[in-house]
């Protein structure tokens, strides 16, 4: 979006038999009794697999190998903290970025790297191929005219099942479940946490509730699923809206905010959001934000005070925050020094990092 590049993605036809056997890994094939008999073999012997076939574990693996041999083979280059994303450099100008997610790639760049991705196909032919808006991953995305691109899982969100619960269990809240209706509680905490995780950040605390009661669950855990699921549902239509920002413009901001005991249980909660945003936000006025990676879970351990919770969730945020900013470092500059974070966050845009906890901004100033 930043580089306005048009978004575009492509799915590679019967790829695990694209990948090529390891010759340092054998495989050893058992023959079928026509082809030992065609073959002339006796009983004990079997036959090495040298090309390959639908049901190796190692398959997906093998995949990647020939994908990257041939990605690289075109001039692409691998990102040093993330192998399944790829870009293509002219000098230091960014042509484009590909990222591989088994075999269904997401990808954006000017004629030079289109041109690359139509090489790529003669080699690794595609089954489809699109651009603009496409569901990826069951992620609907969708290419706005300024560039910009909208996420949303809005059928899928729509297509979840609720769990069904017949009346004379509802007059039961405080039994214990069976265990047919914790395996559909275990599905449907699945199926939301899939939702949440790529683009309902507005269901991550009621969702982290539920899943913190999975071990003790009872029927109202089922009823407060049902409800989760329900207002999920009703705002399906929520999206993640990622700005064409400018990369010369664009930093990044982390919040963090915890809770203190919990007013059910003795637990804390921690929750994170880290965006990409304006530098104008440094000048405390109003500026467009784009949601990358948010978290809203249980603090792993016992914390004392409120300021406590509140250095753990800053914490999270800050090692969220420095993991991003490193990963677009490494996109948007070939020298960007990534082993020496101390060093290399001072090429980048000022961070920001914001909490709403007046002791322990004091502290940290």
């Amino acid at each position: 979006a930043s580089m306005k590049f048009e978004l575009g993605s492509f799915d590679i036809k019967t790829a695990f038999l694209r990948g090529k056997a390891d010759s340092t890994n054998p495989l050893a094939m058992e023959p079928p009794p026509e082809l030992r008999k065609l073959l002339g073999l006796k009983e004990e012997e079997v036959c090495l697999l040298l090309g390959n076939a639908y049901g190796r574990v190692d398959a997906p693996l093998l995949f990647y190998k020939e994908l990257s041999k041939q990605l690289l083979q075109l001039g692409f280059e691998r990102h040093p903290l993330e192998p399944c994303v790829f870009l293509l450099r002219t000098g230091s100008k960014l042509n484009g970025i590909l990222g591989m997610h088994v075999d269904d790639g997401l990808c954006g760049g000017d004629q030079h790297f289109k041109a690359k991705i139509d090489e790529l196909e003669k080699t690794l032919p595609f089954g489809s191929r699109k651009a603009r808006s496409f569901t990826f991953t069951g992620i609907q995305l969708e290419q706005m005219p300024d560039f910009s691109i909208r996420a949303s899982q809005q059928e899928y969100v729509s297509q979840i099942p609720h769990i069904d619960i017949g009346r004379p269990r509802r007059l039961q809240p405080g039994s214990e479940v069976t265990y047919q209706e914790l395996t559909k509680l275990r599905g449907l905490i699945g199926s939301l946490q899939y939702a949440s995780t790529h683009t309902r950040p507005d269901m991550a605390a009621k969702l982290g509730e539920i899943q913190t009661q999975v071990t003790r669950a009872t029927v109202q855990t089922l009823l407060d699923a049902n409800r989760v699921l329900r207002e999920a549902q009703e705002k399906s239509q929520v999206y993640i809206h990622y700005h064409a920002l400018s990369p010369k413009d664009l930093t990044f901001v982390s919040f963090g905010d915890a809770s203190f005991a919990s007013s059910k249980n003795l637990n804390s909660h921690q929750g994170a959001l880290v965006c990409a945003t304006h530098t104008d936000l440094h000048k405390n006025v109003e500026a467009p934000i784009s949601p990358l990676s948010w978290v809203s879970k249980k603090i792993p351990r016992v914390v004392r005070s409120t300021l406590s919770a509140e250095a753990y969730s800053m914490s999270k945020s800050v090692d969220t925050l420095g993991w991003i900013r490193s990963l677009w470092g490494c996109i948007h500059s070939p020298s960007f020094p990534w082993q020496d974070p101390s060093a290399s966050y001072r090429t980048l845009n000022r961070a920001l990092i914001i909490t709403d906890c007046k002791s322990l901004y004091d502290l940290v100033t």
